[in-house]
């Protein structure tokens, strides 16, 4: 079945009675342009509901580690391995002994109505039926809702929902009036959340904090404060002193943002000194290396015209011995022999420098022994 259009023409309400007279099975979804939401249906009725973060598995998720103190990573792996088949997740809790089914039942109605009623908030957007042929792994303990059930819940708590918002928003901090709430049998959380969530003001903290990491909806939460509120358990702070609270946790999270930078940047600061200091000592060291590497080198590969310009040189002395008949006492240079070219003068200077500044391994001795070889 094809079925689509705008809320502005159909009212949600119109829509569901339609898919439940038919008895159809799949997913209506909705989109007012913010947010999306879904609502699951087999044979016309109601299986389970999502709207963005609120989801059934969401809330158990926090239920079991918030209220039921379960470690959170084994929890995260059996969701994990789980994902896509909350009816399988509800029967391990509940074949385990972790939740029975009354509880999980219970918690899975009340879940799914309070998502389901919300969207009836959303009064334009888009929606989609699309058919499937089998919905049973998506819905949790095996609920199911009939959809006049849902539309009756709706449309009472509409106006419920515009009396609470007039007196909280998200940005509302509340603080205990000193009055103390009735204990009565010190029900548990589902039994009595009111209790729970007036022990849950810390008088700091803006309502937006209470609906972070619940296990309840976020109707239920504004139900539970809405009451205490009544029962003055609990009164707003002022704008100007909700300010001043939020400007002092801001400055107090800047400060511990800056902390926890402080150490890294120190830390990042020492390391890339470390690494200069490498560097620097590499280039510094591999200079030393490199200019006795070109000594050595430089001596190699002009060895043979070292050797040619120090033959010329013994034998222009020679013969300038044999015909002056005196001996050349010049022997830190070349004398002025006509014989002797530029370039044999080069290389016998290059040889003479590389003598008297080469290391003891490579001096003039050495150097005469490698000749004779």
């Amino acid at each position: 079945m094809v079925l689509s259009g705008t809320l502005r023409e159909f009212i949600l309400a119109d829509v569901m009675q339609l898919l439940t007279q038919q008895k159809i099975t799949g997913k209506l979804i909705l989109n007012n342009g913010r947010a999306e939401g879904h609502i699951v249906f087999r044979n016309g009725t109601i299986v389970a509901a999502s709207r963005e973060q609120e989801t059934f598995p969401a809330k158990l998720f926090y239920y079991l580690t918030e209220i039921q103190q379960q470690p959170k990573n084994k929890v995260r792996e059996l969701f994990s391995s789980y994902e896509g088949n909350v009816a399988e997740l509800t029967s391990y809790l509940e074949n385990r002994g972790i939740m029975t089914h009354p509880e999980l039942e219970s918690y899975a109605l009340g879940v799914t109505i309070d998502i389901a009623c919300s969207l009836f908030l959303w009064k334009s957007g888009n929606y989609r039926f699309d058919s499937l042929q089998k919905v049973d792994h998506l819905s949790p303990a095996g609920i199911d809702i009939p959809v006049e059930n849902v539309v009756m819940e709706a449309m009472r708590r509409i106006d419920e929902w515009h009396r609470m918002r007039k007196s909280i928003t998200e940005e509302t901090i509340f603080v205990h009036t000193g009055k103390k709430p009735d204990m009565g049998s010190a029900a548990g959380p589902l039994e009595n959340p009111s209790l729970y969530f007036y022990h849950r003001i810390d008088e700091t903290s803006a309502v937006k904090v209470l609906l972070n990491d619940a296990f309840l909806t976020e109707y239920k939460i504004y139900e539970s404060l809405y009451s205490l509120l009544q029962e003055d358990l609990i009164k707003p702070l002022s704008e100007s002193v909700t300010r001043s609270i939020r400007a002092a946790i801001q400055k107090k999270e800047q400060d511990k943002h800056t902390a926890s930078i402080m150490p890294s940047f120190l830390s990042l600061l020492v390391t890339i000194g470390i690494i200069l200091l490498i560097l620097l000592l590499a280039w510094f060291f591999k200079g030393i290396i490199l200019s006795e590497m070109n000594s050595k080198s430089s001596l190699v590969r002009n060895r043979i015209c070292i050797t040619i310009a120090d033959d010329h040189y013994q034998d222009a002395r020679r013969y300038y011995q044999a015909r002056t008949l005196s001996p050349v006492f010049n022997t830190n240079g070349p004398p002025s022999f006509s014989s002797i070219t530029r370039k044999d003068a080069f290389y016998l200077s290059l040889k003479r420098d590389f003598d008297k500044n080469a290391p003891e391994k490579y001096n003039k001795v050495n150097w005469e022994m490698e000749q004779r070889h």
